[in-house]
């Protein structure tokens, strides 16, 4: 299981308002952990969002998540450079 290894940073748009976290991607990386754990809607999906090189990815098909862990399952390998944005609402 890799973990985390690539650079990291983060910002927030204030304490109840969406935060940004960006990770730089080394391969053969595949995990990428936030600070907090994402807030749910009413069917108990996560606020959240990943993109990948600013591209909007989609849940259970290039990634999945679990609590604070995201996780890159997709096919198409990540490569060493690839920047992960994780937008979520944090709980």
């Amino acid at each position: 299981m890799a973990t985390l290894s690539g650079d990291q940073s983060s910002m927030s748009g204030g304490s109840q308002g969406w935060q940004l976290e960006l990770f730089t991607v080394t391969a053969p990386q595949t995990q990428f952990t936030i600070g907090q754990q994402p807030a749910t809607d009413l069917d108990g999906d996560a606020l959240a969002i990943l993109k990948l090189n600013g591209v909007t990815q989609q849940i259970n098909v290039e990634y999945s998540h679990n609590y604070r862990t995201f996780t890159w399952i997709s096919a198409d390998a990540l490569e060493t450079g690839d920047v992960i944005e994780i937008f979520y609402q944090p709980r």
